[in-house]
């Protein structure tokens, strides 16, 4: 039977919720690697020896090696002490203690008269080095919980999916441990989840010294009272140090020394480059943590000024999108300590990241609490800029968010449309309210959209606000038909950066999706990531010994707007240009969708530009329904379809006509999809009874040949 799908405006209903209390927990576990595989900023776990993990032991309080290094701490299992035991490569005679006031207190005079090392590449020295293994995770499996230099890996996910007699209503934790995740209450953050192995570890760095000719070494951290029980970096060593996951309040980051590094610097001697992603180890050892290594190695080579890196783990793996108050503390306070231990610049910092790495890169440069540190360039890729929106847009509509929903809030049914917290989960404040309001409650402390739009979003007036304060340059990427981070929210903040006068290069990607812009630069290499490409760049420039760090940056972005599209048959990337010089049009609309359940239509394009969207019933041929809109001036339009519990099964075909401002009413073909095959939504009886995870599977859209994460809908280009 047909049945008329209505359009209209969504109403949001606010439920009366305070925000939560204290939280029992059993155990102190916090902070996961994100499940989320296909982000930019997601680590994938095959990079590390599984079989491999644990083949070091801890002795005493301290994760040490059996015999790995000659630099290791002998150790007969005696528990040790906070001393400072010197390794054979420490400091050198004369050199200030890491910390000590005598090398951040130099006159400026100082800064001319110290000359730092002079280190080349030394491509035959790379078995010479002596690492400090394992690397540690900060998770001890005896405990089920954090414990300083233990190196196990957490098991952080049930295995279990929803029962076959699965009851509305009954807890379905999708964590281990007995850790419901809450605001500043994330599965590991003081911990990474996956543990690395000793042949990983030492295979990490052969491949990074054979890409640069620098040796790298792998250290352990200091204690979170700044002791170093295996001996602190050396100075002068010209070898790259990587500092392990060093524990700052509730998270944790790793440091890269660039091989000129000394302790004897004045302060202020190396500027920053910074990624803040989802796991510690992960991202270090299977995504941005080669190029972080290697950028860092070239920048202190042959004169150059060097630059220390910094890998975060956001303030929080899973569950955590880095979008509280607590993370922009923590922030500015690991800034602090890596500008006062390793004499690091804060005034002169590159963030860069993708996804919710995107979000940390552009929020920390917004700096809105004028906190002291200073971001020169902020490179981002597909970041989500209204997150009171992303929590209630989570449908097929954007299939990833349903996941997002599972992840955030700890459960595996959360992500269900008829879903409302538990109360066996025993929190009162959260027992009723719906998956996409829990979601936001862990993300920001709130369940009001509106108030997590402003106060914790980039598109919040505090953020744009401070990033004009901090004239700080910007590099955005955004994608079109993202099917995790609403395509118009990017838009709107993309023509929010522009119209404000922010010194910013945004590339739109037509058909991107939830992906980056990759070209190969006319080289027969394959194509390679342009926001990545950007950042080495800039940390050349900022390692450049003429650049004057007194002086106003240098330009490192060319300020505009360009389109780019991705081709259907093999992904590659070729340059647009819109033809009226008017914004593209697109709509998002889900692949597929279940009886009494509501899916957004969002579309983007010039403000003023009319669109008709005609939804005909394949099988017959008939009418189904019309949807009419009008974009406004933030570039967007948003509307909700209410599927009714009798609306006929099957597929559905999507018309679209547009009027653009000045223009005349034009037909936009059924196939003009990101893959080419028409543009159908098929209405399935309900939702599958699968977990959390897998939900997004069945409303996920067929991607691009060649690239994952894009969404379904209907492009002008």
């Amino acid at each position: 039977m047909a049945v008329v799908m209505r359009a209209r405006l969504l109403g949001i209903v606010l439920i009366g919720v305070s925000a939560c209390g204290a939280n029992e927990r059993a155990v102190d576990t916090r902070s996961t690697r994100h499940p989320h595989a296909g982000d930019s900023d997601s680590p994938a776990s095959d990079a590390t020896d599984a079989d491999e993990v644990g083949d070091s032991h801890a002795q005493g309080d301290v994760a040490l090696p059996e015999s790995d290094t000659a630099d290791a701490i002998a150790s007969d299992g005696a528990a040790m002490s906070d001393l400072d035991i010197a390794s054979e490569h420490d400091d050198e005679p004369g050199d200030p203690a890491l910390g000590d006031s005598g090398a951040g207190d130099s006159a400026p005079g100082d800064i001319e008269l110290w000359q730092p090392p002079l280190c080349v590449a030394t491509p035959n020295d790379c078995v010479t080095v002596s690492h400090q293994l394992p690397i540690p995770t900060h998770f001890s499996a005896s405990i089920e919980g954090f414990e300083f230099m233990a190196h196990d890996a957490p098991s952080l996910t049930t295995n279990a999916g929803l029962p076959g007699d699965y009851t509305v209503g009954a807890c379905y934790p999708y964590y281990n441990y007995g850790v419901l995740p809450d605001i500043d209450l994330y599965l590991a953050d003081r911990y990474s989840s996956i543990a690395v192995s000793d042949t990983s570890a030492r295979t990490f760095a052969q491949e990074r010294c054979a890409a640069t000719g620098v040796p790298l070494e792998h250290r352990f951290p200091p204690t979170v009272t700044g002791i170093w029980p295996a001996g602190a970096p050396a100075s002068g060593s010209c070898r790259t140090q990587v500092i392990h996951a060093t524990v700052l309040d509730t998270s944790v980051y790793t440091v890269f020394l660039p091989p000129n590094w000394s302790g004897a610097a004045p302060a202020n001697t190396y500027p920053i480059v910074f990624d803040g992603a989802y796991d510690l180890n992960g991202n270090t050892f299977s995504s941005l943590g080669a190029s972080m290594a290697d950028w860092v190695s070239e920048s202190g080579l042959n004169g150059r000024r060097g630059v220390i890196g910094v890998l975060w783990n956001g303030g929080g793996g899973s569950a955590s999108l880095t979008m509280n108050e607590h993370a922009l503390e923590m922030f500015a306070a690991m800034i602090a300590e890596v500008s006062e231990r390793y004499h690091g610049n804060p005034d002169w910092i590159v963030t860069f990241g993708g996804s919710r790495g995107g979000v940390t890169a552009l929020e920390m440069a917004a700096n809105p609490n004028d906190a002291p540190y200073r971001v020169v360039l902020a490179v981002a890729g597909v970041p989500p800029t209204l997150i009171g929106d992303i929590a209630r847009s989570s449908s097929t509509t954007y299939p990833l968010l349903l996941g997002y929903t599972t992840w955030t809030t700890g459960f595996l049914d959360a992500w269900r449309s008829n879903w409302h917290y538990p109360s066996c989960a025993g929190r009162p404040n959260y027992t009723g309210i719906l998956g996409w309001q829990a979601f936001l409650q862990v993300v920001t402390g709130t369940i009001d959209p509106n108030i997590a739009n402003t106060q914790h979003s980039l598109l919040g007036e505090r953020f744009l606000a401070g990033l004009q304060r901090a004239q700080s340059q910007v590099y955005l990427q955004i994608g079109e038909h993202d099917f995790v981070v609403p395509y118009a929210q990017q838009a709107r903040y993309a023509m929010e950066l522009l119209g404000r006068g922010v010194d910013a290069q945004v590339e739109v990607v037509l058909r991107g999706g939830h992906n980056g812009l990759l070209t190969n630069f006319g080289l027969p290499e394959p194509a390679y990531d342009v926001l990545l490409h950007l950042v080495k760049e800039a940390v050349l420039q900022l390692a450049n010994p003429d650049l004057d760090l007194a002086a106003p940056p240098p330009s490192f972005v060319t300020p505009g707007l360009r389109f780019h599209r991705v081709m259907r048959d093999d992904g590659r990337i070729e340059l647009v240009t819109p033809n009226d010089g008017q914004y593209p049009f697109a709509v998002d609309l889900p692949w597929i969708a279940a009886r009494g359940t509501r899916f957004p239509i969002v579309a983007v394009g010039e403000p003023g530009t009319q669109y008709e969207l005609t939804l005909t019933y394949s099988p017959t041929n008939t009418l189904a329904g019309v949807a009419n809109g009008t974009l406004g001036t933030t570039f967007t339009h948003e509307q909700w379809i209410d599927v009714g519990a009798d609306t006929s099964l099957g597929s559905y075909l999507w018309a679209l006509r547009i009027l653009r401002p000045g223009r005349d009413w034009e037909t936009i073909s059924s196939t003009a999809t990101p893959t080419g095959a028409p543009c159908t939504t098929e209405v399935v009886a309900s939702e599958p009874l699968v977990d959390g995870v897998a939900a997004n599977a069945w409303g996920a859209p067929p991607t691009l040949p060649a690239r994952g994460g894009t969404n379904w809908g209907l492009s002008q280009y």
